[in-house]
């Protein structure tokens, strides 16, 4: 549940008729009685809305926020399709230039942890976020189809996506902006965009929020070598009272990975030898009995 409240999966906006005041349930309610009603699209939650609680957790919990999808658990779905979303699905069908239903049918499927789901129909209105009238709709629009292609492993795709984003203006959604960016950028191995998005999102904040900031993007700022510089922009925010151990247990983690790494690298690279060495011997004891049966019919 923190993770997808920390992460801004998607909850849905319900119109303003209330139905559950009238006794109405609308996930109980078969598929062909949910309406379609909303006359513009619900705006996604915003990216790390919630990301000053984030102070007042413990460090390794934030670091596990940020580690790259393959790594991380993602929000578990909703087994099947809900009545809201199959409604919606069907009116996209109908209607599939639909910019309102594709918004709405994304965020349902944001909200229920599809996210697979999710990315496939936001990309449908990916080049068509212009026509959203709303600045705002439009920024959180494209920065939910940035976080779920990313959250999918699709970097250039988020890449791509987060280059069609508009700066905001507004502090929170600057800070959302700029630390999803430091992940994307981080992901697609670009230095100094990564540097660049980290700077940013730590930009005038104190340092108990700055180092979780850091924690977030620790593995982006490692993969493009960053790190250390990263470090020490994150200290100079420290005063003398603030010095605490969390920096020490990121450099700790980022010890236990490197060890990790080198591990793996030496085992692979003895299983290549190992393979090599029994395809050798294959091949030898092959022409050895090809030589003696050679030799046997020559005798003949």
């Amino acid at each position: 549940e923190a993770l997808r409240e920390a992460f801004g999966i998607a909850t849905l906006v319900r119109s303003s008729f209330r139905a559950h005041d009238l006794g109405f349930d609308f996930l109980a309610m078969p598929t062909s009685t949910v309406a379609v009603c909303a006359t513009e699209p619900a705006a996604f939650p915003l990216y790390l809305d919630n990301l000053e609680r984030l102070r007042e957790e413990h460090i390794i919990d934030v670091l596990k926020l940020g580690m790259r999808p393959a790594r991380r658990a993602l929000p578990a779905c909703v087994k099947g399709t809900s009545n809201e979303a199959e409604a919606l699905r069907e009116a996209l069908a109908s209607d599939p230039y639909n910019m309102r239903l594709i918004l709405d049918l994304g965020n349902r499927y944001a909200k229920e942890g599809h996210i697979e789901r999710c990315a496939n129909v936001l990309v449908r209105g990916w080049k068509r976020a212009n026509e959203l009238e709303d600045p705002s709709v439009r920024f959180r629009f494209l920065m939910k189809l940035c976080e779920v292609s990313y959250l999918l492993g699709r970097f250039r795709q988020a890449q791509a996506v987060l280059q069609d984003i508009t700066e905001p203006e507004g502090v929170a959604e600057m800070k959302a902006y700029s630390i999803l960016a430091c992940h994307v950028h981080g992901a697609n191995k670009d230095v100094q965009q990564t540097l660049r998005a980290f700077q940013r999102a730590i930009e005038g904040m104190d340092y108990q929020m700055a180092v979780r900031i850091f924690a977030l993007t620790v593995v982006d700022l490692r993969d493009v070598g960053m790190y250390e510089v990263a470090r020490s922009a994150v200290e100079k925010l420290a005063s003398e009272n603030e010095q605490d151990s969390s920096i020490c247990m990121l450099d700790a983690f980022g010890s236990k990975e490197e060890m990790r790494e080198d591990t793996n690298k030496e085992a692979q690279k003895y299983f290549v030898i190992a393979i090599v060495v029994a395809i050798a011997s294959f091949i030898i004891y092959l022409l050895y009995v090809l030589e003696q049966w050679s030799l046997a019919k020559l005798k003949k």
